[in-house]
């Protein structure tokens, strides 16, 4: 199984504080199946602590101790956009040559369809995280987008009920729909682990 959205990377934002709650999310992370984690710190964002060189230098620094783990680690990030793309390298924000996860924000309405259609003619393949904590967009936006090529993701929390009650409703609305494309954690602590990665849950 595979994780594309994880704040495991320590010292960058909101999530892991530190070397040894990287290592311990990670540890959780590997009990419940996962093999590979893209590490998606917040880029662009007010839980944006640090400059993309140093997601870099802890990046490698986790990767070193790791190496005895079964994991394979990858570093992308979690882009916010507001209402107009931000002037970023975007370059250094991508895996696999142009895939980007981008998020807005739940509370001010934001052009997403908009924003995401000149992402695409960019040339890049867009990933909308936690899709749905975004109350603004209705259906016919999430068919609009997935008609575009957008990679809807939901986190598993909003799935099994164990966030807010609203995405859980989102949630399900959309799987019935089958608008969701992928399934990832949003891991930012150790505590969340019963939430993000029940043991009776498959990601696809």
């Amino acid at each position: 199984m595979i994780d594309i959205h994880n704040h495991a990377l320590f010292g960058v934002d909101d999530g892991a504080v530190d070397l040894t709650t990287s290592l311990a999310m990670i540890e959780e992370s590997i009990k419940h199946g996962i093999k590979t984690i893209y590490l998606t710190p917040h880029v662009n964002a007010t839980a944006s602590k640090t400059p993309r060189a140093i997601h870099h230098q802890h990046f490698q620094i986790l990767q070193k101790a790791t190496k005895h783990l079964p994991i394979s680690l990858v570093l992308w990030a979690e882009v916010y956009i507001g209402q107009k793309l931000p002037q970023l390298d975007w370059k250094d924000l991508v895996v696999h040559q142009n895939y980007v996860l981008v998020e807005f924000s739940p509370i001010v309405e934001s052009p997403i369809v908009d924003l995401c259609y000149n992402l695409t003619k960019k040339g890049f393949k867009v990933v909308l995280a936690h899709v749905e904590r975004y109350g603004y967009l209705t259906l016919d936006d999430l068919m609009e987008l997935e008609e575009m090529g957008i990679i809807l993701q939901v986190n598993t929390s909003s799935i099994l009920n164990k966030g807010k009650w609203f995405h859980h409703l989102r949630a399900k609305k959309y799987a019935k729909q089958n608008l969701i494309h992928v399934y990832a954690s949003d891991y930012h602590r150790l505590s969340q682990s019963a939430k993000v990665y029940p043991s009776n849950f498959s990601f696809k």
